[in-house]
């Protein structure tokens, strides 16, 4: 037996460790005693009773190398070549009432709203897929609640095709939640959509500042009584999304006591914490010029966030997103997913759809998109190819985290592309050990358990 690849080993004060593998997620503690024998590779007793723990979770595995190789063959597998899962991002409109100047679609809205003959097209190309369990819809804008009565109709066409297709259907909203009354909230879930991600800037003084409706008026209040509203009378789960500026980081303890102090903590209801993207990288003439409102997205960064998380625990708020560990799986990598656009223009991210020259061809002809040179670049990306991720302990879980970084040609000049989190991976996953009743506070080592690049690298062992 060997160690897997994957296994993260975060030394702890008593002598013993955690370890977390990065393709099960889990973590499991030793002793000191086990350490010990764990890295000296003394594993051929099969009944040890850890040994057997460690071998449940992929830690313990007959050999490592082939480990990595049925990962890279499963990922293509699901992903390429016969994917059973389909996601699709559907951009109603980009207008917005909102008046953002981050806002990755530049600031001259084009007023388009996505059709009926669109979305025929979209079910049409989801009807030939073979295998398809499961579409994943992500209604987005501009402010998709504008259009809110097209959702209604587009989203319950959607749902009914794929209730008569066997195809189990998840929608989701990205929403400002301006307009997300406790009507709508309901309204959306009877068409099939459980989730909405509601974004803010903070807490009331910064998002305001920032965030703020045409006319300028307090729109947080509004945002957050709708909140409140959808989570007392309604099912829908939200996600808080919360942007993270120079100019809003101090506030943000803030925000997490004013979501405490409203009684918004709901099991329904999560937040995670992300800086704001630079709208220049979409390369588009119309974006603001954000760069002094940017964070750095370095180890100061991610023990900040990591803080927030902390003290969101404490809160008793849910957190929707510490690490990575989405293993890759977006639009990008799915062959078969694409955002589109309210003409039908395909794209292989929705983060520059306003950007013609990243598109990938129209819903009139999904067959040509294969053949498409900027389709072709998107899609054989691979995080298994990568220098930086290939040898990386986190490829399991992360698969390089976003692929914009490495496939886009402004985000390649970004220096490093891993999610924020892996400067302060030991710290996430000791957060989680915590919660989880797998270590104290105490058994935390300022020196030791700290995270190391090095640390998180593997090298190739004889196969």
């Amino acid at each position: 037996m060997q160690a897997s690849y994957f296994n993260v080993e975060i030394p702890l004060k008593d002598g013993g460790y955690l370890i977390y593998n990065s393709i099960s997620k889990v973590i499991v503690r030793l002793s000191s005693d086990e350490r010990r024998d764990y890295d000296a590779g003394l594993f051929e007793d099969p009944y040890y009773s850890s040994w057997m723990i460690l071998r449940d979770k992929q830690m313990l595995v007959k050999s490592s190398e082939a480990q990595l190789v049925r990962l890279k063959s499963n990922d293509i597998f699901v992903k390429k070549t016969n994917p059973s899962i389909m996601s699709l991002t559907l951009m109603m409109s980009e207008s917005c009432n909102f008046s953002c100047s981050y806002c990755n679609q530049g600031q001259n809205k084009e007023k388009a709203i996505l059709t009926r003959e669109v979305v025929d097209q979209v079910i049409g190309y989801v009807g030939l897929q073979t295998g398809l369990s499961e579409l994943n819809i992500s209604w987005y804008g501009g402010e998709p609640l504008l259009s809110y009565d097209k959702i209604l109709e587009y989203s319950g066409i959607i749902k009914e095709f794929c209730e008569s297709s066997g195809i189990h259907y998840k929608g989701s909203i990205v929403t400002n939640g301006y307009l997300l009354s406790r009507e709508r909230a309901q309204g959306l879930l009877g068409v099939g959509i459980s989730l909405a991600q509601v974004t803010l800037d903070g807490s009331r003084i910064d998002h305001n500042a920032s965030r703020f409706a045409n006319s300028k008026q307090d729109t947080y209040e509004i945002i957050m009584q709708n909140i409140g509203d959808a989570l007392s009378n309604t099912e829908l789960s939200i996600a808080l999304r919360v942007n993270v500026t120079r100019s809003n980081s101090s506030g943000l303890y803030s925000l997490i006591d004013d979501i405490k102090c409203r009684s918004l903590v709901n099991k329904r209801l999560s937040i995670y914490f992300a800086a704001v993207y630079d709208p220049s990288l979409s390369e588009i003439s119309d974006c603001s010029d954000v760069s002094d409102e940017l964070v750095s997205q370095d180890r100061t960064y991610a023990l900040s966030e990591l803080d927030l998380l902390k003290y969101a625990d404490c809160m008793g708020l849910k957190v929707a997103l510490d690490i990575d560990e989405h293993e890759g799986d977006c639009l990008v990598t799915r062959s078969n997913s694409f955002a589109i656009d309210p003409k039908g223009n395909l794209f292989k991210c929705y983060i520059p759809i306003t950007n013609k020259q990243y598109s990938v061809g129209n819903v009139t002809d999904f067959d040509g998109v294969h053949r498409d040179e900027t389709f072709l670049k998107w899609d054989s990306w691979t995080a298994f190819s990568e220098n930086g991720c290939k040898n990386c302990k986190l490829l399991g879980s992360c698969r390089g985290g976003c692929p914009l970084h490495f496939v886009s040609e402004p985000h390649k000049n970004l220096g490093s592309h891993c999610p924020t989190s892996k400067y302060a991976f030991n710290e996430h996953i000791f957060r989680r050990a915590v919660l989880q009743g797998l270590a104290d506070e105490i058994d935390w080592d300022e020196d030791l358990s700290v995270t190391k690049p090095d640390s998180l690298v593997f090298y190739p062992v004889n196969k």
